[in-house]
């Protein structure tokens, strides 16, 4: 009908009466061109990302192999990220489903140390997570699912290397031996306040957070560990473990029985007492009592060995010296 009208252009739309044209085609298509050439406001809604990311991916061909499901992971990897960047959030837990035919499928999860939207990061996670993974039964889709997000803004450029830094690096660390190894392998020493060495630590999980010291306010200096490092024995207070040995960071998992030649603890050959003794009498209160006279002696090695003897042992328990630790 335009084209009837000589109207070939819009140049030749505009220029007809818009009385006219409203009346033979509709105020619509004059708000239309309105909007075209900016004589009226244009509302538009944004584009808004769903709440929550969930997305499939059907495979070519069934797959057997977990090392060959990397390349379709890393498409709904990088679409999992473009979608965290358009929310201006990162990924704590996402979920990588290979489904089979009649059974469940396998359930792969990956955790990183941080919460991210590091594609490059996640991927690299991932590999590592397939490599001792085993599928179920071949797949043939693949879905992967984020439900838990953090909000987290626009990671800014260094020149120079930031705190931040080094904390990234030990994330990733972390993230990369719990993906090979096992989130239950890969722990951290937590000191706890007994005397005993064999209860004076614990186990836990190995986390970037724990790992990572906070810095000390200005003006202020963290108390040393106890038990750590050599007392010169001034008479401050600053001291609470005024006298005690150095502990070494390798224990034994039991104390190693040592013999006695000439009144001096033998080991592959006669050891030299160095420092000590250091008494150590505590546990009355669990019925674990130790009584032990601590040493740090040296071999022919001249390897550095922290030993005890027991002072008034137990009925029935050995008497004589025992190998406690080695010093790196």
């Amino acid at each position: 009908m335009l084209e009837s009208l000589g109207a070939h252009s819009l140049k030749q739309l505009v220029q007809l009466p818009r009385a006219g044209v409203a009346r033979r085609f509709g105020r619509s298509l004059l708000t239309e061109l309105d909007r075209a050439f900016g004589r009226v406001p244009e509302p538009r809604e944004w584009f808004e990302a769903p709440a929550v990311f969930q997305s499939r991916l059907e495979l070519l061909a069934q797959v057997e192999d977990t090392q060959a499901l990397l390349f379709g992971a890393r498409r709904l990897i990088l679409a999992l990220c473009g979608w965290l960047g358009a929310r201006h959030a990162a990924a704590r837990c996402i979920e990588l489903l290979a489904l089979h035919d009649d059974i469940a499928p396998t359930v792969i999860e990956l955790q990183p140390a941080d919460p991210t939207r590091d594609a490059d990061r996640l991927v690299l996670l991932l590999r590592e997570k397939l490599a001792v993974t085993r599928l179920r039964a071949p797949a043939h889709t693949l879905q992967l699912a984020c439900h838990q997000v953090v909000v987290m803004a626009a990671v800014n450029a260094t020149l120079f290397p930031l705190p931040a830094s080094a904390r990234e690096g030990l994330g990733r660390l972390i993230e990369r031996l719990q993906a090979r190894l096992g989130h239950d392998r890969v722990l951290r020493l937590l000191p706890v306040a007994d005397h005993r060495p064999e209860s004076a630590y614990r186990l836990a999980s190995a986390t970037v957070d724990s790992l990572v010291a906070e810095p000390a306010p200005m003006g202020r200096t963290a108390a040393p560990a106890p038990g750590i490092g050599m007392d010169t024995g001034s008479s401050t207070d600053a001291g609470p473990h005024w006298g005690a040995l150095p502990r070494p960071l390798w224990m034994l998992e039991k104390p190693q029985a040592l013999t006695e030649r000439n009144n001096r603890p033998y080991g592959h050959g006669p050891l030299t007492l160095l420092a000590g003794p250091e008494r150590i009498e505590s546990g009355w209160w669990d019925s674990r009592l130790v009584q032990r006279d601590y040493f740090i002696a040296s071999d022919e090695s001249d390897m550095l060995l922290w030993i005890y003897r027991e002072r008034l042992p137990e009925a029935g328990a050995r008497h004589g010296w025992f190998l406690q630790g080695r010093f790196g």
